[in-house]
C-alpha cells in the first residue's frame, strides 16, 4: 500500500482530511432478504459482488488497480469474498454537442479555459451565489430547465442573500 498517498487522502497534518476524495463507487449484488432481516441488516451476498469505481484522477485509479492485483480475497463478516476480474475502462470522449446522462450521482462538467480544465458551476463564486437559472454559462452547457421542470412544473428555488 502507498502509505504516503493514503495519508494525503485521509489526513491533513494530525487531523482527518475532510476534503472530497477523488473517487466514487457503487456496489451491485444479490442478497438473502430473510437472513438480512434476521441478522439486523448484515448482507449475505448470493453470487458475484460487483464494485464500480470512478475517478477523475488517473494516479488514484492506477494505484487502486495495481493494489487490487495483489489481493485475491477480501474478508467479509465470517467468510471471504474472492476477487474476480478487474476491468479498466477508458474515459469516453464526447462526439456530439448534446448528450444525455442518467445518473443518481453528482456529475462534474468541465470546460477548457486558458489551457486548464475548470468546473462549470451552477453558481458564480465571484458574486452572491445566484440560482442556476441566473447563470448563463451554466445554462449554456447544461440543459438546466429539464433538470428543474417536471410533470408538476418548476421546483421551488431557494433565495440567497
Amino acid at each position: 500500500m502507498d502509505r504516503d498517498y493514503f495519508n494525503q487522502l485521509y489526513h491533513y497534518g494530525s487531523k482527518n482530511n475532510k476534503a472530497p476524495k477523488p473517487f466514487c463507487f457503487a456496489g451491485r449484488f444479490l442478497f438473502d432478504r430473510e437472513r438480512f432481516k434476521e441478522n439486523k441488516g448484515l448482507f449475505y451476498p448470493h453470487g458475484d459482488v460487483h464494485l464500480y469505481l470512478s475517478s477523475p484522477d488517473p494516479a488514484f485509479i492506477a494505484r487502486l488497480y495495481n493494489g487490487l492485483l495483489g489481493i485475491k480475497t477480501f474478508p467479509y463478516q465470517n467468510f471471504e469474498l474472492e476477487r474476480g476480474k478487474i476491468i479498466m475502462l477508458n474515459e469516453r470522449k464526447l462526439s456530439s454537442k448534446a448528450v444525455t446522462f442518467k445518473t443518481l450521482s453528482p456529475i462534474l462538467i468541465e470546460r477548457v479555459e486558458n489551457g486548464k480544465e475548470r468546473p462549470i458551476l451552477p453558481i458564480d463564486k465571484k458574486i452572491s451565489q445566484p440560482s442556476p437559472e441566473d447563470n448563463p454559462d451554466f445554462k449554456r452547457f447544461v440543459n438546466y430547465p429539464s433538470l428543474t421542470e417536471g410533470a408538476s412544473g418548476r421546483l421551488p428555488t431557494r433565495k440567497t442573500r
